[in-house]
C-alpha cells in the first residue's frame, strides 16, 4: 500500500476568510456544532450520551488540523476570527476526497 502525506499550510487567507487549525478556543464551538440536530441530519456525527465524548472528539479533531498531522487535512474556515465552517478532508492512498462541510445554521449550505 502505497500512502502519501498531506503538506499543509498553517494558514491560507482570503479577502474574507481564513482557513486554518482548529484553536483550543474552537473546542466548545466544535461540541456545539456536534450537538447540534441541523447539522447531525446531514453530517454523520457519532451518537453520544455524554457531554465528554462529544469534547474528546473536538479534541481529536482539534489535533487533526495541527500542521504536523500528515494524514488528515482539517481546517477551520473562519470569518473575522470566529469558526463558522468545519471543513474535513483525509488522504485515502493517492486520493483525496472532501468528505464533508458543516456550517453554521445561517449560512448557506454549499456543496
Amino acid at each position: 500500500m502505497v500512502s502519501r502525506q498531506i503538506l499543509k499550510k498553517e494558514h491560507i487567507i482570503t479577502d474574507r476568510l481564513t482557513l486554518g487549525p482548529y484553536r483550543k478556543e474552537d473546542r466548545e464551538r466544535l461540541k456545539e456544532m456536534m450537538q447540534n440536530p441541523k447539522i447531525t441530519a446531514t453530517f454523520m456525527v457519532p451518537d453520544y450520551c455524554e457531554e465528554v465524548q462529544f469534547y474528546a472528539l473536538a479534541d481529536k479533531l482539534i489535533e487533526f488540523s495541527q500542521i504536523n498531522d500528515t494524514i488528515h487535512l482539517e481546517y477551520g474556515i473562519y470569518l473575522d476570527g470566529y469558526m463558522i465552517v468545519v471543513m474535513m478532508m483525509k488522504l485515502l492512498n493517492w486520493d483525496m476526497s472532501l468528505t464533508q462541510l458543516f456550517k453554521d445554521e445561517d449560512l448557506q449550505r454549499k456543496q
